[in-house]
């Protein structure tokens, strides 16, 4: 059984080390490198089971499953903006592209067939992206109310 001394120790490695971890779980994929500069910082995370070696012939050592998730948990506002400022980028996209498009079909351009495509691909990554979207809030929904989705 852990004492609160080694809580508290695992909770400041953490606090230490929380660039290097945020980096590795929202650019890395929950791998840290093992460099010289990180050696000290994944020996602590280490002691306390935060980190660990998949194997000693890979140059990295992977987030535990428990410090990943706090950080998903943690960064999903900032994460759900990110998606949210994406497909606001793509909306304001597919409106120049209907406005280009307005443009020359009143001037009977031949750019007519060309802002037809780009408007169908440009609509193909927006629905691309919202099904991921709305899962991610459907699951939300359903865990604070698990009772009123299955009425």
């Amino acid at each position: 059984m852990a004492r609160p001394d080694d809580a508290k120790a695992a909770l400041r490695a953490l606090t230490a080390h929380a660039d290097l971890l945020i980096q590795a779980c929202l650019e890395e994929g929950g791998r840290l490198t093992e460099d010289n500069e990180n050696e000290a910082a994944l020996a602590q995370l280490r002691r306390h089971r935060l980190v660990f070696e998949l194997d000693e012939e890979r140059q990295f050592s992977q987030v535990s499953r428990v410090v990943s998730d706090l950080m998903h948990h943690v960064t999903q506002s900032y994460r759900r903006q990110i998606s949210c400022s994406a497909a606001g980028g793509i909306v304001q996209e597919l409106e120049s592209i209907v406005e280009a498009y307005k443009l020359a079909w009143r001037n009977s351009s031949r750019d007519l067939h060309l802002r037809e495509a780009e408007a169908q691909e440009t609509v193909a990554s927006l629905i691309c992206m919202v099904p991921g979207s709305s899962d991610q809030d459907f699951h939300e929904i359903s865990w604070v109310h698990p009772a009123s989705v299955q009425e």
